[in-house]
């Protein structure tokens, strides 16, 4: 008849030294447990299934016992083993979680356990370190290191029957493929000498036959042969390594507890902001474009800028996009907005309009080819000229006598004389 005599605790995973959480009487064998509820600020802790609990107890005299717990409807089933129980006084423990391959992932604050003397000595043993999960971890290796030697015999054994069986067939000169001269095509065939001659196909493929089936056997049989290891003993290497740096149980349990995280350690992790992303940090970015993405569906928020100014190269999508905006805005309530949307009449003189936009003149192209070659005011000529023609009116001169001789006398009455050429003579 199993009994079990349970007692319930709660443990904090952060915190002092929790006294007196529980006792028991020393001797007793193999009834006592310690149904352990991991709390966290106040909060029952969901301990993870894929996790390796353990009750690292340090005895009144020193000594360890380092064993694996079961849960159970999420609580830590601790046996309380005979040795744990092997001498009185105040014992420490607490709990580990450890992944599969042993790492420690968190453990709890320290607990104490009242051990009362025994009043009878016939069951008294003698205090010693007890580990049940180096034990086990070691039996593995050891099962592991036994099957490995046992496949490596097999497979060496099989290769060599297919290594035989290769070289009997390459060495069969007898035609054991039966194949005719028909297929060989031998009035085709080059007439070398045998080391010269290739491979033949048929030949080639016996040959990827054997290899691959040597190839799926050993396959098979290597994943057969690691199936189930953690990941730090899935090769033969890793094995001997493990076997040969742990020796006895003594040193497996020193490499065990230097690995332990202390309480300080766990939460200065925790605490890290450097090496772990906040919700607030995944949600920003989310959507970003990489540096040379597509951005041909990005949405962009920015304002028009204040002032006119260039591009700059390497500048943000925002600024170019508000410069731009700016000057558009500019053109659109310009001297040119009434360029917008429409063509302008063709030949035709530019103008500004009295709101100040420009317009198209009734002046054509052709009338303003008229004034090429005037290099000075046109009114002005014309007023020179009617001054001229005024100062001629109604004088008569005799139309005789020489050119120099009339001009000489124009000259003497208007003081100027105008370009005989082209004047009228009245």
């Amino acid at each position: 008849m199993q009994i079990e005599m349970i007692t319930d605790v709660q443990i904090d995973l952060y915190g002092e030294k929790q006294y007196y959480k529980a006792s028991a009487k020393q001797g007793d064998k193999n009834t006592r447990y310690l149904r352990v509820q991991l709390m966290n600020n106040g909060n029952e802790f969901q301990i993870p299934d894929d996790v390796i609990l353990i009750a690292n107890i340090r005895k009144p005299d020193g000594k360890f016992c380092y064993n694996e717990c079961a849960k159970r409807e999420n609580r830590v089933m601790v046996q309380l083993t005979n040795q744990a129980l092997a001498a009185a006084g105040t014992a420490y423990c607490d709990i580990e979680m450890r992944d599969e391959n042993g790492e420690l992932i968190l453990s709890s604050a320290v607990f104490t356990i009242e051990i009362e003397q025994g009043m009878r000595n016939e069951s008294a043993m003698e205090s010693c370190n007890e580990m049940t999960f180096i034990d086990r971890k070691f039996e593995f290796i050891k099962a592991m290191h036994d099957k490995v030697a046992e496949m490596k015999s097999e497979v060496e054994g099989t290769y060599a029957d297919y290594t035989a069986a290769l070289d009997n067939h390459a060495k069969d000169t007898n035609n054991p493929h039966k194949v005719s001269r028909e297929q060989l095509e031998v009035d085709k065939t080059d007439n070398t000498s045998d080391m010269d001659k290739p491979v033949s196909i048929a030949q080639q493929a016996a040959l990827d036959d054997i290899y691959q089936q040597l190839t799926s056997y050993t396959n098979q049989k290597i994943a057969g042969l690691i199936n189930g290891a953690p990941s730090t003993l899935d090769t033969l290497k890793e094995v001997a390594d493990a076997i040969s740096a742990h020796k006895t149980i003594m040193d497996a349990l020193d490499a065990a507890i230097g690995k332990k995280a202390s309480a300080a350690e766990f939460d200065s992790h925790t605490k890290d902001i450097t090496k772990h992303v906040t919700a607030a940090e995944r949600t920003s970015w989310t959507g970003k474009l990489a540096p040379t993405g597509d951005a041909s569906n990005v949405i962009s928020t920015f304002s028009q800028a204040s002032s006119r100014a260039n591009l700059t190269s390497k500048e943000k999508l925002s600024v170019s996009l508000g410069k731009i905006m700016k000057w558009l805005a500019d053109l659109a309530n310009g001297a040119a907005s009434s360029l917008l949307g429409t063509n302008l009449t063709a030949n035709r003189a530019l103008v500004a309009n009295t709101g100040g936009k420009v317009a198209v003149s009734a002046v054509t192209a052709t009338e303003l080819g008229y004034l090429a070659g005037v290099t000075s005011g046109i009114q002005g000529q014309f007023n020179e000229l009617n001054t001229h023609i005024n100062g001629f009116e109604g004088v008569v001169l005799p139309l005789t006598g020489s050119d120099d001789q009339l001009s000489d006398q124009i000259y003497a009455k208007w003081g100027t004389l105008p370009n005989k050429r082209g004047c009228i003579y009245v």
